[in-house]
C-alpha cells in the first residue's frame, strides 16, 4: 500500500480509490490488448503511468519518442526510470537522414 504521509483521510481514502480504479484498467488492458505499450511522453501524467505498471510489474512495454529536441534532464529521467526500476524505457528516434529530408520538404519546426 502507498504511503499517505500528511493527507487527510478523506483525501487519502479517495486517492487510493483512484489508484485501484487505474490499477484495474491497466489490468484489463494488459489482459485484453496484447501486446500492450505505454507511448510515454515522461509527462507527469505518464510518470504516473509507468509507476504503477513498473511497480506491480505489469505485462505493458513502455517507449518514447526521441526528436533530437529532448533536453538533457529529460533523457535524465529516462535514465532514472530505468535505474529505479530496473526496467527498460525503449526509445525510438527518427534517422538523421529521414529528419533532413522532412525538413528540406516541410521546413524546420520550432
Amino acid at each position: 500500500m502507498m504511503q499517505t504521509k500528511n493527507i487527510p483521510e478523506s483525501l487519502s481514502t479517495e486517492l487510493q480509490q483512484r489508484i485501484e480504479s487505474v490499477q484495474n484498467t491497466l489490468n484489463h488492458i494488459q489482459s485484453t490488448f496484447f501486446p500492450a505499450a505505454l507511448a510515454s511522453s515522461l509527462s507527469i501524467e505518464d510518470m504516473v503511468l509507468t509507476d504503477l505498471i513498473l511497480r506491480h510489474s505489469m505485462n505493458i512495454s513502455i517507449f518514447t519518442l526521441d526528436t533530437g529536441r529532448m533536453h538533457g534532464d529529460t533523457l535524465d529521467v529516462i535514465k532514472s526510470i530505468e535505474g529505479k526500476y530496473n526496467a527498460r524505457i525503449d526509445i525510438y528516434r527518427p534517422s538523421q537522414e529521414d529528419t533532413l529530408n522532412y525538413i528540406n520538404e516541410y521546413g524546420h519546426i520550432r
